[in-house]
């Protein structure tokens, strides 16, 4: 696999005193999801997968199958918000048209097609167990949802449990592939919080009553008996 080209900068770059997560800047952070209008857009597989990596004064993002990146100088104007500025890109034309779209649909967190950024853009960091996720937020309300850890290839086989509604008033349905003797699900806050856990006979489906949660986003953390983990992220209205 090609190396993802990191851009350096030499002009002098402004570095705000507003004091950041230090988790943020101690990982490489990998791609996971694409979420536009409500949609989630899914790295191709691991090899289209795409990297970001936070300094100070700039960050890099890119896929390196393409030779494909954006970088650009960042002002941190918030405890967890910042803006971009001076964006400049490298795009190899790849010939799969869907790779090509998917990179299209990742970089669209971030800037226009003039590569002027869409400021201010947002982002927490949530905490499960070993693993972190990052999620930035734009303005638009366009999100891209990366993790602490490359994506394995087992992330990119079909999912086996569906949630519905999103958003969701008073009861979550979850839906499965296969019936599991002892299925635990697990509500986390954004804070990384468990808000609750369940130990679930599983035939397929379950429902799970969210009515006592505060309007929000929230992660429901489904793990079956050989320890495979699937996140599904919802909002409460």
């Amino acid at each position: 696999m090609k190396t993802i080209i990191v851009f350096l900068f030499t002009s002098l770059v402004y570095v705000s005193s507003n004091a950041q997560d230090p988790h943020l800047f101690e990982n490489t952070w990998y791609l996971e999801n694409v979420i536009i209008d409500g949609e989630n857009n899914y790295p191709i597989n691991s090899t289209f997968d795409g990297e970001m990596n936070f300094q100070a004064d700039f960050i890099s993002l890119g896929h390196s199958y393409c030779e494909s990146g954006i970088s650009g100088n960042v002002i941190y104007t918030g405890s967890n918000q910042f803006n971009l500025s001076e964006v400049i890109a490298l795009v190899e034309t790849c010939e799969d048209p869907d790779v090509l779209q998917f990179i299209s649909k990742h970089y669209s967190v971030y800037v226009d097609n003039n590569l002027i950024a869409k400021n201010p853009l947002d982002y927490y960091i949530v905490f499960l167990g070993d693993s972190k996720t990052l999620i930035i937020t734009n303005p638009e309300g366009k999100q891209a949802i990366y993790n602490s850890g490359p994506l394995g290839v087992q992330a990119f086989e079909n999912a086996m449990f569906s949630i519905y509604p999103n958003p969701v008033n008073e009861v979550l349905v979850l839906n499965g592939t296969k019936n599991i003797s002892n299925l635990k699900t697990q509500i986390y806050s954004t804070e990384g919080k468990i808000l609750n856990t369940q130990h679930i006979d599983f035939n397929k489906q379950t429902t799970i009553n969210v009515s006592n949660l505060s309007s929000g986003i929230y992660f429901l953390n489904i793990e079956d008996e050989s320890g495979r983990v699937e996140v599904k992220k919802f909002v409460k209205q």
